[in-house]
């Protein structure tokens, strides 16, 4: 029982590490600043995979924290609607490169304040991830 409990523990030391890197997700991506030459943004998907794995395996451990489980919610949404846009700007890029300017004054609010809310989100788990972690 005790080796389970530890291996739990282990994952939400993962989960703050798979965490961290959304802290500075701005520096990782974002429309090119060149907007006749859009093809040179970097606008890559951001993986739920093993946050959302460890969410589940930890469970028994984290119920009893909300604020860390809604946060987490809340995360996992930004980041597929995120993933959406930028799939959505990847293709348009792609097929027509020519309307730059008109794609940053629609899409580029939007995808800063997005990328925006997950740093800031990601750091507030990581908060929460911190208090469980420290509890031991």
């Amino acid at each position: 029982m005790f080796l389970g409990y530890y291996e739990k523990r282990l994952k939400l030391q993962l989960l703050r590490a798979e965490l961290v890197p959304l802290t500075n997700l701005h520096g990782r991506m974002g429309l090119s600043r060149d907007e006749n030459n859009l093809y040179q943004s970097h606008l890559p998907a951001v993986e739920l995979r093993v946050i959302e794995t460890v969410v589940s395996d930890t469970y028994s451990i984290t119920h009893t924290y909300r604020e860390l489980l809604s946060g987490l919610a809340e995360l996992r949404q930004e980041v597929r609607s995120l993933n959406s846009l930028t799939e959505i700007l990847r293709l348009q890029i792609a097929v027509s490169p020519g309307t730059g300017a008109n794609r940053v004054r629609v899409y580029g609010q939007t995808l800063n304040h997005r990328v925006t809310r997950i740093e800031q989100l990601a750091r507030e788990a990581i908060t929460e991830v911190e208090k469980i972690i420290g509890s031991a």
